[in-house]
């Protein structure tokens, strides 16, 4: 294989922009790690702990820090922001022990996998159907379950995923995947064979 031991090291001495490329991501990947250590531990989460962990059951702290935040519009469920703020003590025991019977059922409700979809104008002629975007409006309890699942799991998405995939990873940019590419571009370039 062409690239199998190709790293980023392996390219020709570091030029300035490429210098000042990674003095500049540095402190941005180190703020970025501990920014995801604190909302760990915010949330009671361990990083020490086994992959099991992730699916362990949800606990009300858990959701009644989520709940607030995830919520933006209404859904199928016609419940808002307003409904699961204002209701949140209440809610959250109730939605904790919705997703702890289901987990434990293997089963989720059907309500879970419906949607409404709109259409919404961008600019330019409304007669065009290019010129309009789809949204969907996902359920309420949907949108916390996977706010639940996404915090867990964020915390091992850097094992889970190649290294050389910078998008959705806490503390990855998209500079080193460049930098990468362009040192296999100069191999190329410079031995064809």
């Amino acid at each position: 294989m062409l690239f199998k031991d190709l790293t980023l090291t392996d390219a020709a001495p570091a030029t300035r922009i490429t210098r000042i490329r990674r003095a500049i991501a540095q402190p941005q990947a180190e703020r970025a790690a501990s920014a995801t250590q604190c909302r760990f531990r915010a949330n009671h989460w361990h990083s020490t702990a086994a992959s099991r962990a992730l699916f362990r059951r949800v606990s009300v702290k858990l959701g009644d820090n989520i709940i607030p935040k995830v919520v933006s519009r209404q859904g199928v469920d016609r419940l808002g922001n307003d409904f699961y703020r204002d209701l949140g003590d209440d809610t959250g025991g109730i939605l904790t022990g919705l997703f702890n019977i289901w987990y434990a059922a293997e089963v989720f409700s059907s309500s879970l996998l419906q949607t409404d979809i709109f259409c919404l104008k961008k600019a330019g002629d409304r007669t065009n159907p290019m010129n309009y975007r789809p949204l969907a409006l996902l359920n309420s309890d949907y949108k916390i379950f996977s706010r639940i699942l996404a915090i867990r799991t964020s915390g091992h998405l850097h094992r889970l995923i190649h290294t050389n995939q910078s998008g959705f990873v806490p503390g990855r940019l998209l500079h080193d995947t460049v930098d990468l590419y362009s040192a296999a571009k100069a191999m190329v370039i410079s031995d064809p064979k």
